[in-house]
């Protein structure tokens, strides 16, 4: 298929007109001896012939493929022969001929620069001649005849201070002629062919007639740029809409492969937003609002292709909004104040404005299964109102209802103008909204009480809200932070509300709407600025964030505000919802590879999630542990793992914080603990994905990076700072999980210490330390870290090394376990970067599963003792080698805080979780 001659020749003709007769005012100065459109002009001819000659090219394939297709035996490659050289013989022509009148255009620009150039330093001549006769004429001296007006010489003077300028242009010109004719002589090469199609000098669809040539994003860019600045097309700003989507449906792909160009220009930034949306405004929007409401009203005038035909804008600016708004969160641009981002504003809050009152009436006219056209005219619409090619239609009697796909589109472009008009990088804002939608959005369930006890029903279940919600759902944008953060607090008080409703209430549970609660959080989570302030509980959060709660022992039961997080987390979330709520959380530890401003949202929201669920006050801690007086609770981590889950890979980000001497980020050492013994009470033994194990893993991988970077840097801490930062981290995770253990009263049993003891070793912590054991090298690699395999692929059953049978009974969770632990990782640190042979390793402490606790200790000891003595870290000496402080410090360290945040054990059920509750609960640090 080749393109059309009459095509061709026109945009050829095309490319040589668009430019302005340069002006040549009168002076002593020479213009170049032909203008450039003179020179524009010769070349059209050629020009043309080019084009003619480019599509008989084409039609000589064309003409190959049809009779090399027709003809059997053994002329057909002699056929296809003589019309493969002939079409070659063409495309070499059209190529030249193009080339060539690239090349004259090109030097037609230059001559119109020189001859404007010339024309400035004309009348620059001209003013200075004029005003300083003008000057003289008026002095005494040459009124009265006095003293003559030298107009030779004031010309030649002047002349004379402009030669310089004229004679930089004349060298200019001549450069641009040397370049043109070595362009001549090189001939069509590809660079010099993309010079001149980025000057907009060459046809794009031409480009074809060079095969080895690739051209960028950048060069089609520059392409259309050229054109527009030289006025052979409109700029993007300035387009109709027609001409927008005319020039969208010619380039295919053209905006998309414009927003992969790195450090966009303001220009293209501009240039790229005004061809992403449709160019309307609020004027639009009425006219279509119009369209909608006159369906609504049985308006004889309107039908439902009309409907459709309202949406059309609707949904261009969405996806036009969806486009632009990762390019420009990466490359910085301010959508908020341009000007077509706020025009499509505009009309998005005048179309919201328009129609949400009557937003159940639209909802119903999308789902149903039939519709009425007014009128029997023959119409011409550019979609079908029922899923078949756009084109007319006889609007007569009744049509069936629009399809499933057009159903959920529309529902899906409502939803989405509603979460851009609350977009504040949009330019739009929660007041943007209409009044009655900011009511749905934060309209609570309410209910009646009887005698003061007791609430007796529900009068109103928050329908308004939930109509909101269902359709938000529909939508794949991202809300605005209060919209976002409005609806969230909704969701989440409501829930909170309803679950302890019927906690006092016979039978069973009716929970608010599961389904429905998670939808809304799903959308909501997409806004990490709105989830960092609903999860850290900072920031500028709506009334309902403080949602009341039911208490029997109230007149009207209402007395302190809903935890948010501990709502979610306590809340028994079934399947697919659980994912969703998840998603509140889980960018937490995903925003670690961003840094910057996300760092700071994620490390804000984790903080604030942390101290939530470890609150103390009103039970809540304890109620999240399952705690009950028989000690059978399930936990939240147990309820929720992927809750949990993604709680612990946040906090794989903050061990750092946990390791340190000092408390950290708000948090306390008895929160931090808290934390910690919560995400141990996923205790489910069978299931490798479970919190516990994860966290022990993600503990011992952060070990052995500090120790890694030690041996990498030795002077990048000391031995004190080491060993007490992992000593410090070991202690608190033993102690959370016999914590969990004494919680629940599963360490009365004997079987308790072997689960705490096997969770260490399938986790990392002694076993497969250093990747010793054979099949653990695979999973822990060199160097270990949480972003290695060794936290990505541990934690699944498939490759979760089962612990070895002989490892040594007198392995405990104490001091020198820590010790022992810390000293392999660093001896294998030591050989991974050869600084120990791995000769010189004992066989104990190559397969530590052969010999015992105190051979591998001593042994350890003895081997890296030596190493430290000849080998002295900085702020070491060898009377105080590094290996005798880092022994002495881990083992100080682990031991007081491990006695410090242990529950002291109690045979009497109910007693043993107090000390969680208060930070005066643990006894006084020595």
């Amino acid at each position: 298929m080749h393109v059309p001659l009459a095509s061709l020749i026109s945009t050829t003709i095309l490319l040589n007109r668009g430019h302005d007769m340069v002006t040549r005012t009168d002076g002593p100065f020479d213009y170049w001896k032909v203008t450039g459109d003179a020179i524009r002009a010769a070349g059209e001819k050629p020009g043309s012939d080019a084009a003619v000659i480019q599509s008989l090219a084409g039609e000589l394939e064309g003409d190959e493929k049809n009779a090399a297709a027709a003809i059997e035996g053994d002329i057909e490659a002699g056929v296809k022969a003589n019309t493969t050289a002939a079409r070659t013989t063409a495309q070499s022509l059209a190529a030249k001929g193009q080339y060539a009148v690239g090349l004259l255009n090109q030097f037609a620009g230059f001559v119109d620069q020189f001859d404007n150039t010339v024309n400035q330093i004309n009348i620059d001549y001209n003013t200075r001649y004029r005003s300083t006769i003008f000057g003289l004429q008026h002095q005494p001296e040459y009124k009265t005849g006095e003293e003559k007006i030298d107009y030779k010489g004031i010309a030649a003077g002047i002349e004379a201070d402009l030669k310089g300028r004229y004679a930089q242009a004349e060298a200019t010109i001549d450069d641009a002629a040397d370049g043109i004719a070595s362009k001549f002589k090189q001939g069509p090469t590809d660079e010099n062919v993309r010079e001149l199609i980025r000057a907009g000098l060459i046809p794009l669809t031409s480009a074809g007639l060079w095969p080895g040539l690739a051209l960028t994003p950048e060069d089609k860019y520059h392409y259309y740029r050229s054109r527009m600045d030289a006025g052979l097309m409109p700029d993007f700003a300035h387009m109709t809409e027609e001409q927008r989507t005319a020039f969208i449906d010619e380039n295919p792909g053209l905006l998309e492969s414009w927003l992969q160009i790195k450090d966009p220009g303001q220009g293209l930034q501009l240039d790229i937003i005004a061809l992403a949306l449709p160019h309307v405004d609020s004027d639009d929007a009425k006219g279509d609002v119009a369209k909608i409401l006159g369906v609504l009203g049985d308006d004889a005038d309107v039908s439902p292709a009309d409907f459709l035909n309202a949406f059309h804008n609707v949904s261009g600016i969405n996806e036009g909004l969806a486009l632009l708004a990762p390019w420009a969160a990466k490359n910085g641009v301010d959508l908020a104040h341009n000007t077509t981002v706020g025009n499509a504003q505009s009309y998005l809050k005048e179309f919201v404005a328009g129609t949400y009152s009557k937003k159940d009436d639209i909802l119903d006219y999308i789902n149903a299964n039939e519709h009425e056209w007014k009128t029997g005219e023959t119409r011409d619409y550019p979609y079908s109102p029922y899923g078949g090619l756009s084109g007319s239609y006889d609007v007569t009697d009744k049509v069936g209802g629009f399809t499933d796909s057009w159903k959920d589109m529309l529902q899906e472009d409502y939803a989405n103008a509603i979460l851009n008009t609350s977009q504040e990088d949009f330019g739009g804002s929660w007041e943007s909204l209409p009044e009655d939608l900011r009511h749905d959005a934060d309209q609570l369930p309410q209910s009646t009480w009887s005698n003061g006890a007791f609430p007796t029903e529900l009068l109103d279940d928050n329908d308004d809200f939930k109509d909101l919600a269902r359709l938000l759902a529909h939508g794949d944008a991202v809300p605005g932070d209060d919209l976002a953060k409005h609806i969230a607090s909704t969701a989440v008080t409501s829930t909170s509300i309803t679950d302890q409703y019927w906690d006092r209430q016979p039978g069973d549970d009716h929970n608010w709407d599961d389904d429905l609660a998670s939808d809304v959080l799903d959308v909501v989570s997409r806004n990490h600025e709105a989830t960092s302030d609903l999860v850290s509980g900072k920031g500028d959060l709506p009334p309902n964030y403080y949602g009341t709660s039911f208490n029997e022992d109230e007149p009207l039961g209402m007395v302190r505000t809903t935890n948010f997080n501990a709502t979610l987390f306590g809340h028994d979330w079934k399947g697919d919802d659980e994912g969703q709520v998840a998603h509140m959380y889980d960018w937490i530890h995903d925003s670690h590879v961003a840094g910057g401003h996300e760092q700071y949202l994620a490390d804000r929201a984790f903080n604030g999630l942390a101290k939530s669920i470890s609150e103390t006050d009103g039970d809540v801690f304890k109620n999240l542990m399952g705690s009950h007086d028989d000690g059978k609770g399930d936990s939240a981590a147990q309820n929720n793992r992927l809750l949990a889950i993604a709680i612990t890979n946040g906090l794989a980000d903050h061990l750092s914080e946990f390791a340190s001497e000092d408390d950290a980020a708000g948090l306390t050492k008895a929160d931090q603990v808290r934390l910690m013994t919560l995400l141990m009470s996923d205790h489910d033994t069978g299931d490798h994905q479970s919190t516990a194990f994860r966290l022990s893993t993600l503990v011992t991988a952060h070990e052995q990076d500090r120790i890694r970077a030690f041996i990498n840097d030795p002077g990048s801490m000391g031995a004190r700072e080491l060993a007490g930062a992992n000593a410090r981290l070991s202690a608190m995770l033993d102690a959370a999980s016999e914590n969990e253990a004494t919680e629940r009263h599963a360490n009365l049993q004997d079987a308790e210490n072997d689960h705490i003891r096997d969770m260490k070793i399938a986790s990392g912590i002694v076993a497969t330390l250093a990747g010793k054991i054979p099949i653990a090298s695979d999973i822990v690699g060199a160097p270990a870290g949480v972003a290695n395999t060794l936290v990505s692929n541990l934690l699944t059953p498939a490759s979760l090394p089962a612990p070895p049978p002989n490892l040594p009974d007198d392995w405990a969770p104490t001091g020198s376990h820590v010790r022992t632990a810390n000293s392999l990782v660093m001896i294998d640190a030591l050989v991974q970067s050869h600084a120990i042979p791995a000769s010189d390793v004992p066989s104990s402490l190559r397969y530590p599963y052969t010999a015992d606790s105190d051979k591998l200790a001593d042994d350890a000891s003895a081997l890296l003792d030596s190493y430290f003595k000849q080998h002295v870290p900085p702020g070491s000496s060898p009377d105080s080698p590094f290996y005798s402080t880092f022994v002495n410090e881990i083992g100080d360290q682990y031991d007081s805080y491990h006695d410090f945040y242990s529950i002291p054990k109690s045979s009497k059920p109910g007693d043993d979780i107090g000390p969680f509750l208060t930070d005066g609960g643990w006894k006084e640090h020595e």
